[in-house]
């Protein structure tokens, strides 16, 4: 009895893949597990941003007692917590194409129901920012189902939140003037 050998045999997978066409047609031979990546936060305007956010809600906190009425102002995330960044889930796809065998990682949320093997589907790619990993996929066309996937991942300003950059806007006007004053208050003087 003859055994055939698994469609991935052929596939050099400790590779990375170094040049990647802008688009990709072909067939999906494969739809592994997803998982979770963490997103990577900047750290010094993070800094930037925390702390112009606490002297603004340190200015409300002022407010709040001068006034003596109200609840104190709503938590904000901790500085720990905003530093570890986003999860994003990463689920990567194999194709098929004329070339052979190309492996995506499609980011964000991707449906059961969005792709399933033997779908043709049109690609484009990217080539990531780190060479180890495999290209990403920016934008799906399933050619069996008519559908259009364009996945997208967590970002920067989505895991911040728009309150803590309201908040650090203000507070970075706040110490602008208040820097601005001082150095008026010296060169007067």
């Amino acid at each position: 009895m003859e055994t055939t050998a698994p469609w991935y045999d052929d596939v050099e997978t400790d590779t990375p893949t170094v040049d990647v066409p802008p688009e990709i047609a072909g067939e999906i031979v494969r739809i592994e597990k997803p998982y979770a990546r963490d997103l990577a936060v900047p750290r010094l305007p993070l800094i930037a941003i925390v702390v112009a956010a606490t002297c603004w809600y340190g200015v409300g906190l002022l407010l709040v007692a001068v006034l003596r009425r109200g609840p104190v102002l709503g938590g904000r995330p901790s500085f720990k917590k905003l530093r570890t960044g986003p999860q994003y889930q990463v689920t990567p796809v194999w194709v098929r194409d004329d070339g052979g065998y190309t492996e995506l990682e499609v980011h964000g949320h991707l449906s059961r129901h969005a792709l399933a093997r033997t779908d043709k589907v049109r690609v484009r790619a990217r080539r990531q920012h780190r060479r180890d990993l495999p290209a990403r996929a920016t934008r799906i066309v399933n050619l069996t189902t008519g559908r259009t996937i364009c996945p997208h991942r967590a970002t920067f300003v989505s895991h911040v939140g728009l309150g803590v950059l309201l908040q650090a806007g203000l507070g970075g006007v706040l110490l602008v003037w208040v820097l601005a004053s001082y150095v008026q208050h010296l060169l007067t003087r």
